[in-house]
């Protein structure tokens, strides 16, 4: 049987990993918790157990839905650094021009 704490101790880790960007951690307590949902399968669960799983879905929740954000984010970032980019490459084209000319 699976001690509620150790199920609060994933969705602390959890939600610790994914304040703190470190997405390599959030990716194997992410695994951490398919583990243990998977050995949790079809167990009748105790009530504080139940309210641990609660816990732990609703952190879950926040954090997948908050690095999607995040993951959107980093992407404007990435498309501004590319039109970036090729406006200043436009730009040192049109001065080598303008240069030569």
């Amino acid at each position: 049987m699976t001690n509620p704490q150790a199920i609060y101790r994933l969705a602390t880790a959890l939600r610790q990993a994914a304040s703190a960007h470190n997405w390599a951690q959030v990716i194997q307590v992410d695994q951490h918790i398919a583990a243990l949902l998977s050995d949790l399968q079809g167990a009748t669960l105790s009530p504080a157990q139940s309210k641990a799983i609660d816990v732990l879905q609703t952190t879950h929740r926040r954090v997948n839905t908050w690095c999607h954000q995040q993951s959107e984010v980093l992407r404007g970032k990435m498309e501004q650094t590319r039109n970036n980019r090729e406006r200043a490459a436009a730009y040192a084209t049109f001065m080598d021009e303008k240069d030569l000319g």
